[in-house]
């Protein structure tokens, strides 16, 4: 009776204590569930959050590559243009007669005496032509006035009856006036020049003279006298 009692009593207690901790693990177990579902969310937002930082670089990364590609190529192909049109002048020449209704003087070389003083001739007359050569013509550095070999070009300070004389500076004429041209900068182009301090810029010849040579003369538009006629200096 009494091993009864006793067995009855354990089975109740074991039956309590079983109860128990089922109950105590099912919340445990639900918690654990629910703060482990919730720990990939916020991983998956820290990756979100990566993915649009890197979408952000690479979209930058575009533009800087632009702004120094196009600033390079523009100033590069830029120099070479305002180089390449300056053409270099020729800085010595031979001056010849072309286009004259003068047959005698075109394809001449204009030719001087080595003496200060002397006119400068097309076509030089027969009792001097040993005294005169063709001349080896340039401008001078800085003020563009024809020379030809050690002597200024000048015209007179009259607009008449003059030719064109070769002249040592320093011993030049009191009437006698330097003559500036444009620098040539190809051979076979006509010589454009002017007697400084006029409107005097066309060459002319005389369609006779009574040397048998033909100077050469330099007048202002519409001034000339009938007797000269037009002719071209050509750089050669």
């Amino acid at each position: 009776m009494h091993t009864s009692y006793l067995a009855s009593a354990f089975v109740a207690v074991a039956s309590l204590f079983s109860g128990s901790s089922a109950g105590l693990c099912r919340p445990s177990s639900s918690l654990l569930s629910s703060d482990t579902a919730t720990v990939p969310s916020s991983t998956t937002e820290i990756a979100s959050t990566t993915t649009d930082v890197t979408s952000s670089s690479n979209a930058a990364s575009p533009t800087t590559t632009e702004v120094a590609s196009t600033d390079v190529s523009s100033s590069t192909s830029d120099a070479p243009s305002s180089t390449s049109s300056l053409p270099e002048p020729i800085t010595t020449f031979d001056l010849k007669g072309a286009n004259s209704e003068l047959e005698a003087v075109n394809g001449q070389s204009l030719s001087y005496r080595q003496q200060s003083g002397y006119s400068l001739f097309l076509v030089v007359p027969d009792s001097v032509a040993d005294q005169y050569g063709p001349g080896e013509f340039h401008l001078e550095e800085g003020t563009n006035r024809l020379m030809v070999g050690d002597f200024h070009v000048f015209a007179s300070s009259f607009s008449t009856s003059y030719s064109l004389t070769g002249y040592m500076q320093h011993i030049k004429s009191p009437y006698s006036v330097f003559i500036s041209c444009v620098p040539p900068t190809a051979r076979g182009q006509r010589l454009e020049c002017m007697v400084e301090g006029t409107s005097r810029t066309e060459f002319k010849v005389a369609l006779a003279e009574f040397t048998n040579g033909h100077s050469l003369y330099i007048y202002a538009p519409g001034l000339a006298p009938p007797t000269h006629v037009d002719v071209d200096m050509i750089v050669a």
